[in-house]
């Protein structure tokens, strides 16, 4: 098993490089893209994380890396164990949006924009719920910028908080300023 995990990346290794020579970045970018899912399999990875019915596996070493939270839930001694796998379970967190955050977690980014809004907010929930300070700032300067039909229609659930909790703040004070500044353009906003 070892051996075909160290010719497997070996031969990636390979790859990439003829890539970077060639100067062929769509390569490296689809490559990149594709890097969650072709890691993301249960022989080379030794974490769970059970998401609504389905199991994601990862790697602790890059969830610990980059998540301070992640580094606390798999440091402990009453952790759960399958065999040889921590098992965590993230209960608030939906497939879709754990799988996107992966792309975070082992890519170092996530590409905004072809996101709809509610996938935004979710990925900012997240985000804060896996103390990723980086990625809280990059969301919400994206949703306030980006996403600014997806707040007009949504705008009451936004200061409600259906959407956004008490941490997201930002958002809800950008959307009562848009309408304290001039309320008769912001008549979209209400809906």
């Amino acid at each position: 098993m070892e051996g075909d995990t160290l010719e497997s990346l070996s031969r990636l290794s390979i790859d990439l490089l003829e890539f970077l020579y060639k100067e062929d970045y769509q390569r490296l970018l689809n490559i990149a893209d594709s890097f969650p899912e072709y890691y993301c399999r249960e022989n080379q990875f030794d974490v769970i994380v059970k998401i609504d019915g389905e199991d994601c596996y990862c790697n602790s070493d890059i969830l610990s890396s980059r998540s301070s939270y992640f580094r606390t839930a798999l440091s402990h001694d009453y952790v759960v164990k399958k065999g040889s796998y921590i098992i965590l379970e993230e209960p608030s967190i939906s497939p879709d949006t754990f799988k996107t955050m992966l792309k975070f977690f082992y890519r170092g980014g996530i590409n905004l924009n072809n996101l709809d809004g509610e996938l935004c907010i979710s990925l900012l929930k997240a985000a804060e719920h896996f103390r990723l300070e980086e990625l809280i700032e990059e969301l919400q300067r994206h949703i306030i910028h980006n996403k600014t039909t997806w707040l007009q229609f949504n705008f009451i659930r936004v200061i409600n908080g259906v959407f956004v909790e008490d941490g997201d703040e930002r958002i809800r004070h950008h959307l009562i300023h848009k309408v304290n500044d001039n309320p008769w353009d912001c008549m979209g906003y209400i809906n």
